[in-house]
C-alpha cells in the first residue's frame, strides 16, 4: 500500500466516523416531526387520472395548513436550536462579505441605459433606466 492510498484510507475513516456523530445535546428529548394528515384527491387531465393524498396542503388560507406549517417551523426550530450561534454569525459572515450600496453595470436597449441599484438598509434593488444619456434622471 502507498502513502497516497494510506492517507486516503485515513481521511475515508475519519470522514465515515463524523458522520455517525450526534452533535444534538444528549440531555433533551428529541420532538416528534408533525405528519400532515392524508385527504386524498383525484387529479385528471387528459385521460390520466393522478391522486394526490397532500393536495389540502395548497390551500393557503385554510387554518389547517397554517397550523401545520406552524408546527413544521417548530420542529425545526427545536431540531437545529443548537446551531443557533453557528447560525447567526455564518449570516454575519455573509452580510458582512455583500457591499451594501452597489450597482450593476448599465446596458443600452431601445434607447435607454438599465441598471440595478442596491442602497444601504434596503432589502431589494431599485432597477432604473435613463433616457438617451447616463445623466438623465433616474425613472
Amino acid at each position: 500500500m502507498n502513502k497516497f492510498t494510506a492517507l486516503l484510507m485515513l481521511v475515508l475513516i475519519v470522514f465515515v466516523s463524523s458522520c455517525k456523530q450526534n452533535n444534538m445535546p444528549k440531555d433533551k428529548t428529541n420532538p416528534k416531526p408533525p405528519v400532515a394528515t392524508k385527504k386524498t384527491k383525484a387529479l385528471t387531465i387528459h385521460d390520466h387520472t393522478r391522486i394526490d393524498p397532500y393536495y389540502w396542503l395548497n390551500e393557503r388560507e385554510n387554518p389547517e395548513v397554517i397550523d401545520y406549517l406552524k408546527a413544521e417551523n417548530a420542529y425545526f426550530d427545536a431540531m437545529m436550536a443548537h446551531t443557533k450561534d453557528l447560525q447567526e454569525k455564518l449570516f454575519e459572515e455573509m452580510k458582512a462579505r455583500i457591499k451594501e450600496d452597489d450597482e450593476s453595470v448599465p446596458y443600452r436597449k431601445n434607447g435607454y441605459y438599465y441598471l440595478t441599484r442596491y442602497k444601504k438598509g434596503m432589502q431589494y434593488p431599485g432597477y432604473i433606466r435613463k433616457n438617451a444619456s447616463m445623466d438623465a434622471p433616474d425613472e
